[in-house]
């Protein structure tokens, strides 16, 4: 079962609200997979068809996975500047255990899973006595209708087989991407079923051109003289094209030791090569553009997806950088901003702000960080950083700096002036 899958099965939770009673937020629709109208493609979109679209399926991993990797952490702005704030139980609820049965990683992978493929993911927010958050549930989008009342204020309708509930803005946590209302996301399987449908169907049509297609190596065509020689009934006829057969395969079809092999024909006798279809042969071509297109969808490059056709060794890294930017960051952003504004209290917002530190996706190759280093050491210009901060980033730990090596020209001399 691959880590996708993996945690849509993790959707089955419960919640406990403030009064004691317990919702069921996984339902049992009939179809636990919404499925959408068909496509010109003939083929039926839905979550789980569109997973087998083996570009869409990398893609949705790969982002998921890239965010759910990255150190995640509630700070604090002190007067010493920014500190992570490790004893709050908000910090812990996103660096640590959002609830008892995901982990860090699991919660953060499933919210970008629901984001990416629903275009909205919704989480109870289950607080203590004290209103501070304890844990985060998810809940299926397929279950929640936000609304906006007349007075402006948002509210969550959450429907299920054991649920009928109006929660308040503030006991939801949702996150959200392209809207066109401004309340709730738009469903991008369902805006990009064209694609999809054709990415399956053209996947669809190269099975079947191999499985239950025509795939002979030629024909050999025999004169009309040599019809007596094959036999003057049926019986004889077969036996003759059968030793032919045999007489072929064992010459020319032997393995790698039988390619290129000169062919013998008898006289008259004409060999004929199939060509590819030309049907066929586009149809690679069209996967190719399809592969293009699920880049499109999801922001990110063409060599992520493992098409390196016209990749090359300087473009890869640029692109690197463009996939952090521009795929990464903007679901991190928007992550971030619904936590500020629903794991903490308005007191508390001045003073401590969530952060994803996407670092460890900008990291370059060992000789390009140590460069950078010693430039942030103070080589050539004034330095901005410790050798202990830098030993963190490389995770190596606490050192006696009287004990580093440094360069004759860093390290302090004491002289002393001649006198006369």
């Amino acid at each position: 079962m691959t880590s996708l899958l993996r945690v849509y099965n993790q959707a089955s939770a419960k919640i406990q609200n403030l009064g004691g009673r317990q919702y069921d937020l996984k339902g049992t629709p009939p179809e636990w997979w919404p499925t959408f109208t068909s496509n010109d493609s003939g083929i039926h979109i839905s979550e789980k068809s569109a997973l087998t679209h083996m570009a869409y399926l990398r893609g949705i991993n790969l982002l998921a996975g890239s965010i759910a990797t990255q150190p995640k952490h509630l700070f604090f702005r002190g007067e010493n500047g920014k500190e992570v704030a490790r004893n709050k139980r908000a910090h812990k609820l996103i660096s640590k255990t959002p609830n008892q049965f995901q982990n860090s990683y699991q919660f953060h992978f499933y919210m970008v899973t629901m984001l990416l493929m629903h275009g909205n993911f919704y989480a109870y927010i289950n607080r203590d006595a004290f209103y501070e958050p304890v844990s985060l549930r998810p809940i299926y989008p397929s279950m929640v209708e936000p609304k906006v009342r007349k007075d402006g204020v948002k509210e969550f309708h959450v429907r299920g087989e054991n649920i009928n509930k109006v929660f308040s803005n503030n006991e939801i946590f949702h996150v959200y991407g392209l809207s066109l209302d401004g309340v709730m996301g738009i469903n991008p399987i369902k805006y990009a079923a064209e694609t999809l449908g054709l990415g399956l169907a053209a996947k669809k049509m190269q099975s079947s051109a191999f499985g239950k297609g025509l795939h002979a190596g030629g024909v050999i065509h025999i004169p009309e003289e040599y019809k007596g020689v094959m036999g003057s009934t049926d019986e004889e006829s077969e036996q003759f094209m059968e030793a032919v057969r045999k007489s072929f395969r064992k010459l020319y079809q032997n393995g790698p030791d039988s390619w290129h092999e000169m062919m013998f024909l008898e006289p008259g006798w004409k060999f004929e090569q199939f060509k590819l279809n030309l049907e066929t042969a586009k149809i690679i071509e069209t996967r190719k553009f399809d592969v293009a297109d699920i880049a499109r969808l999801l922001g990110i490059p063409l060599h992520k997806l493992m098409e390196m056709d016209k990749a090359t060794e300087s473009n890869i890294e640029q692109q690197g950088i463009e996939y952090v930017q521009d795929g990464v960051m903007p679901i991190t952003l928007n992550i971030e901003a619904e936590a500020d504004a629903k794991l903490l209290k308005t007191s508390e917002q001045d003073d401590y702000f969530y952060k994803y530190n996407l670092d460890g996706l900008m990291r370059g190759t060992l000789k390009e960080r140590f460069e950078a280093y010693s430039t942030a050491l103070g080589k050539n210009a004034p330095g901005f950083m410790t050798p202990a901060e830098i030993r963190d980033l490389e995770d190596l730990g606490p050192a006696d700096e009287s004990e580093l090596f440094k360069p004759d020209n860093m390290n302090k001399q004491n002289f002393t002036p001649e006198t006369a």
